[in-house]
């Protein structure tokens, strides 16, 4: 498990689990990753033990950032012999092929650009990357830049099978997760954890100022809050007067009458 602290709030992330990490501000969001990753200094904890510079966590976890290049080559056995020699990091390298062939990520590699991959490619890649590599994965903004429905479905069924991911993401992509989750967090003015199977109410404008630590998310003029609010006598009386319904954590950012 690894233990943080954010907002004054305590919370754990199970690294077996799929777990994402959903915040608006994507500097505040970059910056939390890569301290769970011991990037950058924290307070953060697992098994007792900060996670900043700690060689044992570096070796059981991998992260990545779509924004960057890893990768300028398709040759397994390299990648495999340089993850092992210098990071300790083993490689499924016919897990790699596959996933390769599957995603037809060849079609955005050009030797023309000095051997690089254009933005589909690096993100297809980093993906198919980080899959191959037997740990505890973190990885910010994994769908960046990857509109195709058949190479999502692949890479979604693969982060499935192989459990123990982190995600970090803007909120507003949170349908692209839809059914590969066990835990939902969501920062805003404080964290929310959820099961993936939730439901939120959405609100046609804020209802009160009291109650804007609640906040989980604003989209114009929609304000999506826990449904345990309702058991509140003072929310549910605000609420009387303002249009507003359930829907699913996934429907959130999406635009609704």
């Amino acid at each position: 498990m690894i233990k943080l602290k954010y907002k004054n709030q305590s919370f754990e992330i199970d690294q077996s689990l799929n777990t994402c990490v959903f915040f608006k501000d994507i500097i505040k969001l970059n910056s939390l990753l890569k301290e769970i990753a011991g990037i950058n200094r924290s307070d953060i904890l697992v098994s007792n033990k900060l996670v900043y510079d700690n060689m044992e966590y570096f070796k059981e976890r991998v992260y990545i950032d779509n924004e960057l290049e890893y990768l300028n080559t398709l040759n397994s056995d390299k990648i495999s012999s340089l993850l092992l020699n210098n990071y300790s990091k083993v490689f499924n390298d016919d897990d790699f092929k596959r996933l390769v062939k599957d995603t037809h990520v060849r079609f955005h590699y050009d030797i023309n650009l000095r051997n690089k991959f254009d933005n589909i490619g690096r993100s297809i890649i980093n993906n198919i990357f980080a899959l191959s590599i037997i740990c505890f994965r973190i990885i910010n903004n994994p769908f960046k830049n990857i509109d195709d429905i058949y190479v999502l479905d692949i890479l979604k069924k693969e982060y499935n099978s192989k459990k123990g991911n982190l995600f970090g993401d803007d909120i507003n992509n949170i349908s692209l997760y839809k059914d590969i989750l066990d835990e939902v967090i969501i920062i805003n003015k404080k964290v929310f954890i959820f099961n993936p199977s939730s439901n939120v109410i959405l609100i046609n404008g804020k209802v009160s100022e009291e109650f804007d630590d609640e906040i989980i998310y604003q989209n114009k003029e929609h304000y999506y809050y826990r449904c345990e609010l309702l058991r509140n006598v003072e929310f549910a009386n605000f609420i009387k007067s303002k249009k507003y319904k359930i829907v699913s954590l996934y429907e959130m950012g999406e635009d609704h009458e």
